[in-house]
């Protein structure tokens, strides 16, 4: 969503999912992370070690699950409708966000949580040592740089515009925009009246009986 406010994009009935969406599938790799780190922690295993395991089990599943996912979001892009293509690109652009979360910011936690002596038997895999070795020797550096992500993200959300007009969501030469404009041009119109009315609940539910008569003459 921080993505949407510095790109200048709103929240529409298409992009409303995003948060949702992003919320369930970058849990979903969460749990499954620490449901393999519980079964690698068994006795003798220290967090650093179970870390080392789990990324090992689970880097290059995450990674394919999460580019393949992301590249069917990605597809979304070729779409004529802006907010179609632009729920798209920024699912696309969650998922990888959440995968990177999922390997540096969750192995960092957990390392965080358990402290034990270390097992330097096994050395890890050369695919992920650069994420191991940043995630066990730097747990708390990662958490606080995944915190200030955060904040930032959630000072953007605040800036964040809300757009309900359908016809946005088309291009200014669409036959739908043009029969739109000719309509309230040069007939009845097609503007919607909205009227709050605000006071004692029986003096209002009166007055909103007597408003409704009154409204075809007006």
């Amino acid at each position: 969503l921080a993505l949407m406010v510095v790109a200048g994009r709103s929240i529409n009935m298409a992009t409303l999912v995003i948060p949702s969406l992003l919320w369930v599938l970058s849990l979903s790799g969460t749990l499954h992370f620490i449901h393999v780190y519980r079964g690698q922690a068994t006795d003798g295993v220290d967090s650093v070690e179970a870390v080392r395991r789990t990324l090992g089990e689970l880097l290059v599943p995450c990674i394919c699950a999460s580019l393949t996912t992301s590249l069917g979001f990605a597809t979304l892009s070729v779409s004529t409708m802006g907010p179609i293509r632009d729920m798209g690109i920024f699912a696309a652009i969650g998922i990888v966000l959440g995968l990177v979360a999922n390997l540096t910011i969750t192995p960092a936690v957990l390392v965080l949580l358990v402290r034990r002596r270390p097992d330097n038997n096994e050395q890890p895999h050369a695919r992920f040592e650069s994420i191991h070795r940043l995630v066990t020797t730097r747990p708390l550096r990662t958490i606080l740089l995944g915190m200030t992500a955060m904040v930032v993200s959630i000072v953007l959300l605040f800036h964040l515009k809300v757009e309900s007009n359908v016809l946005n969501f088309f291009k200014d030469d669409a036959a739908i925009v043009q029969d739109y404009r000719f309509i309230t041009k040069n007939l009845c119109g097609l503007s919607t009246i909205e009227l709050e009315l605000a006071g004692d609940p029986d003096d209002t539910e009166a007055a909103a009986w007597e408003l409704k008569d009154e409204l075809p003459e007006l």
